[in-house]
């Protein structure tokens, strides 16, 4: 209700170290998984599902390059993986006998408001040869806030950086004491962090700066 909206928008005017928190020994897992059975005459049959979807703090729509993302800092710590692959199984295709069938890897979309504290390992790969690699967005979005409360903390200008090899944060280990060091505007992404997961879509968007740490290739 209106209530709940304007306590929120008091709390985010003036900032603050609250995250959405993947810890690093988590595991996300939409990954694919085939189901296959033999028929009475001893044929393979079944389902090759493509990857599935992990959202974490929004999605940005490719249509309008409008994300919807969370006021909260999304932190995603080393050692944490998400896991959205393709899968493969032999199935018995009429007139072809037992083929291979691979599916598409799925989608990671990573979305905040705040900042963006991306260290763990992001996947979707193709299930194997003739598949796609899944797709990988991340967003870094400038919110609304109120004029008269906002504070400098909170209306530094957003910069989302991609450098060709990762840079990984140093962060306390646990949310609460990570908060104070949680810094409005930041993210960053590298290209090796991309080429590691199998993608073969990637997304990116920043409400202010796209920024280049030195020479980059996106291939």
């Amino acid at each position: 209700g209106g209530l709940r909206a304007a306590a929120s928008d008091a709390v985010n005017s003036i900032g603050h170290g609250r995250s959405i928190w993947v810890g690093e020994h988590a595991l996300i897992d939409a990954a694919a998984r085939a189901a296959t059975a033999l028929d009475n005459r001893g044929r393979a049959y079944g389902v090759v599902r493509d990857g599935g979807t992990i959202t974490i703090g929004g999605t940005l729509d490719l249509a309008t390059g409008i994300a919807t993302a969370s006021d909260l800092f999304v932190v995603v710590r080393e050692g944490a993986r998400l896991d959205a692959s393709g899968t493969q199984a032999p199935l018995n295709i009429a007139g072809q006998g037992l083929v291979q069938q691979a599916s598409n890897g799925g989608s990671i979309s990573l979305a905040s408001n705040n900042g963006l504290y991306l260290d763990g390992s992001f996947v979707a790969r193709a299930g194997g040869a003739g598949a796609a690699g899944g797709s990988l967005a991340v967003a870094l979005e400038s919110p609304n806030y109120e004029r008269f409360t906002a504070v400098d903390q909170v209306l530094k200008g957003r910069e989302l950086l991609i450098s060709q090899i990762y840079q990984r944060h140093d962060l306390a280990g646990t949310p609460e004491d990570a908060a104070a060091g949680l810094e409005y505007c930041h993210g960053r992404l590298g290209v090796d962090q991309v080429s590691a997961g199998g993608f073969d879509n990637l997304a990116l968007m920043s409400n202010g700066i796209m920024g280049f740490d030195g020479d980059v290739a996106l291939a």
